[in-house]
């Protein structure tokens, strides 16, 4: 039986070793232990990585130098999550730099969070996982050049999410079509700041345009002299505001984020909706009245029924 302080020389040795690139042809892994520098608290708790991976925790057990020596030497390479903060394939995703710089070596992404990425604020969250970089739909109307990889779309994103999460209210995720469906119109606004399209229908038709799956549906705009994410959400979570009972709304699953920028001036349009499909085969949002339901506020409520109330007094009146 190896004792413990032995262990533990043996295992800043072999953490060393495999820090300076070295190669142990006969490692195991599994069995040999590497203390836990205090640098690697920001990818790595032994105890997230057993609880996570129990095929793990049944070879090393407790022993969190052999977890950390196991997180080393195979869990880095295979994109294991070490701890609660930082997913390496959300890191990867969400930086092109990063991705230019390190290709598929997933080793060193976690090395740069480590030393220096968490530094500059740079996410770590799958919550909003970006997508590859793709051309706009060819009657998008984007600008030319138009990057869709802006990291204020993202921004935006997991601003909603973290103020969905402290108040009780679920994450929200995306997918490419409400990516896109949120960007062209992002673009839009630069020619109409208005919930109706430059093509004369409802901005909600966007998603249609997309097959974004919905039955409940919002869309919200932002037009913002200083580019702050911080600003947008301000506005919409005053208490007591309709756009706040909006952001809230408990039964979204999906949004989508679009960010556009014209001489100093950031439009922000958010699509969110419900995830389930009603649309049937040949019909559309635009002659059918049943897929226009959407969520609505107490305020456009009141607006409706009152032009429904009008409407019927000038019935009766004829």
């Amino acid at each position: 039986m190896v004792k413990k302080g032995l262990r533990n020389g043996i295992g800043r040795v072999l953490a060393t070793a495999v820090l300076t690139g070295a190669i142990f042809t006969n490692l195991q892994p599994l069995c040999v232990s590497a203390e836990v520098p205090a640098e690697y608290a920001v990818i790595f708790d032994a105890a997230y990585y057993a609880t996570r991976y129990p095929d793990v925790a049944a070879a090393c057990g407790n022993d969190e130098d052999a977890l950390f020596a196991h997180f080393l030497n195979c869990g880095m390479a295979e994109g294991r999550q070490g701890n609660a903060e930082f997913d390496v394939q959300a890191y990867k995703a969400n930086y092109a730099d990063l991705q230019a710089a390190f290709g598929d070596d997933l080793k060193q992404y976690y090395m740069h969070y480590m030393n220096g990425g968490k530094a500059e604020g740079r996410s770590a969250v799958a919550q909003a996982p970006k997508p590859q970089t793709s051309a706009p739909a060819s009657n998008s109307n984007t600008p030319a050049g138009k990057n869709m990889d802006d990291q204020l779309r993202w921004d935006l994103h997991a601003a909603i999410n973290k103020y969905r999460l402290a108040n009780g209210k679920k994450a929200l995720e995306n997918t490419m079509p409400i990516l896109e469906a949120s960007q062209v119109r992002a673009d839009e606004m630069l020619r109409r700041y208005n919930r109706i399209r430059p093509d004369g229908r409802n901005g909600d038709s966007v998603l249609e345009d997309y097959n974004v799956p919905r039955h409940y549906f919002r869309e919200l705009r932002y037009k913002s002299y200083t580019g702050s994410v911080a600003e947008v959400i301000e506005e919409w979570s005053k208490p007591g505001q309709d756009l706040c009972n909006v952001v809230l709304y408990s039964d979204w699953t999906l949004m989508g984020v679009g960010h556009s920028e014209r001489n100093g001036v950031h439009y922000w349009v958010v699509e969110f909706c419900d995830g389930t499909n009603v649309c049937k085969e040949g019909t559309t949002s635009e002659d059918a009245n049943y897929l226009r339901e959407r969520y609505q506020t107490p305020e456009e409520k009141r607006i409706e029924e009152e032009k429904r109330a009008r409407q019927q007094r000038l019935n009766q009146n004829k």
